[in-house]
């Protein structure tokens, strides 16, 4: 079986994920480890020989795809919470990253380890699969062949080692301090506006609001939310008859019916501010 894995290394891919995925899913005390079950089944396969292992263009694309998914998801959010609170968040994750390197540093010199593997326990205390690519591409580039695998497998071995604590010892951090602190989730989302939270347990609910008051500065509907930091989101008008779909380009003009979609409480301020709730309804679709 395993020289059949080492000769197919797409099936020993699939086996990997086919194994990891589903135990990620099981939940112990309300907590799961996730899609982080894939390389914890990978790091105890791997360990089975040292054959098993796959070419570098599998997890050179899967750093690309991680990436670009990454980005895309929360590019804009991270953005976005620098107009709230994001110095400081941003402060304390600077401070952690220097906290961990530190304590890395401290292993390198009083355990005599040796850079590489110091490296590896860094990037995987902080379960920064990406950064470890990165470090494996660095040893390829400027390492001289002599030592370079030697230095690779020490980097990942270090990886391996506080992998596993820093999932299990955050699940269990997050945990503890859910119960000291008796954290409810749902009441914070409430009183706290921010991209992640705002309005999420709150009930939404679709009004028609009559515009009145379009804006005199030209605004566009995406520029007036942006503006006005309304947490709503407009879905269709109707105008001369006619029903339209929402785009971000749109211009509201006079007596024209915008179908919203929001709290009570942030479609009262859109009304103040474009006119007046109107009877009729539209069939709303989001744009």
């Amino acid at each position: 079986m395993i020289q059949l894995l080492i000769d197919n290394p797409l099936l020993l891919l699939f086996v990997v994920a086919a194994i990891g995925y589903p135990l990620g899913r099981i939940k112990l005390a309300g907590s799961s480890l996730g899609v982080a079950a894939v390389l914890f089944v990978g790091i105890v396969i791997g360990s089975l020989h040292p054959d098993l292992k796959l070419p570098d263009i599998f997890y050179n694309l899967g750093l690309v795809l991680f990436v670009y998914t990454v980005g895309l998801s929360y590019g804009p959010m991270f953005f976005a919470t620098f107009q709230q609170k994001g110095l400081r968040d941003n402060a304390v994750v600077i401070a952690i990253l220097c906290g961990a390197a530190g304590l890395a540093a401290i292993a390198h010199a009083l355990l005599q380890l040796k850079a590489s593997m110091a490296v590896g326990m860094f990037v995987g205390s902080m379960n920064n699969t990406a950064a470890l690519a990165g470090v494996l591409e660095y040893i390829k580039t400027y390492i001289p062949a002599a030592s370079r695998d030697v230095m690779l497998s020490e980097s990942a071995i270090g990886f391996s080692i506080t992998f596993p604590m820093g999932v299990i010892g955050t699940i269990l951090a997050i945990s503890l301090a859910q119960r000291l602190w008796k954290i409810n989730y749902a009441r914070e989302a409430q009183a706290v506006q921010d991209p992640g939270a705002g309005g999420v347990t709150q009930q939404l609910i679709t009004r028609t609001i009559r515009v009145t008051n379009p804006p005199e500065n030209g605004q566009s509907i995406k520029e007036l939310v942006r503006a006005n930091r309304w947490n709503v989101l407009f879905g269709r008008i109707k105008r001369d008859g006619e029903i339209q779909l929402v785009n971000g380009a749109e211009h509201l003009q006079n007596n024209d019916l915008a179908s919203v979609v929001g709290t009570a409480e942030d479609l009262n301020k859109v009304k103040d501010a474009l006119g007046e709730m109107a009877e009729e309804r539209l069939d709303w679709i989001a744009a």
